[in-house]
């Protein structure tokens, strides 16, 4: 049984101006650069903002995954779309084709090295205990996901609102 303090502290995250950038980030790079039918949101969050403008974009929801090993995070996702999927996107074997976003690759192993095709990839150089992979540049993405090919990279500052804790972020579009 999930306590309800949890949900509301999780929903709270997700509301981050933070976090919000880095959506809204993640979608505008991919209009611009990619005209994939099948998106593929790996460690997906809460899904609510991404669907509300996937769907803006022209995107069909039967086109659009979203994975995620958070129960919380899934529960309320599947409320949305039957699309997602309570998976670890490292571990378990999973075949995923189309556009691959992964907004949070200071969390896990590269999944370049587990995935081919075009990509999104963004983390941030947070080091903590639970970080096990701190992003430090956008040439680190690069090698460790083993793009051979970049369309688009940026970088950039925040200041995380409930920590105030400030943070880089990078960001780079690319294939495999």
């Amino acid at each position: 049984m999930i306590n309800m303090l949890d949900y509301e502290y999780v929903f709270r995250r997700f509301k981050r101006k933070s976090h919000i950038s880095l959506i809204d980030k993640t979608l505008n790079c991919m209009m611009n650069f990619y005209d994939n039918s099948k998106v593929n949101i790996l460690c997906s969050w809460f899904c609510e903002r991404d669907i509300f403008f996937l769907k803006k974009m022209g995107y069909k929801l039967e086109d659009c995954f979203f994975y995620d090993y958070d129960e919380i995070v899934h529960n309320e996702n599947i409320k949305i779309t039957n699309n997602c999927f309570l998976n670890d996107i490292i571990f378990d074997k999973l075949l995923i084709d189309g556009l691959k976003i992964h907004r949070y690759c200071e969390y896990t192993y590269p999944i370049g090295k587990i995935y081919h095709g075009d990509f999104i990839l963004c983390g941030n150089d947070e080091k903590s205990l639970h970080i096990c992979n701190p992003i430090e540049s956008i040439q680190q993405l690069i090698d460790q996901n083993e793009l051979n090919e970049v369309y688009y990279s940026d970088s950039w500052n925040v200041r995380r609102e409930y920590d105030s804790k400030k943070l880089t972020y990078y960001m780079v579009a690319g294939k495999k």
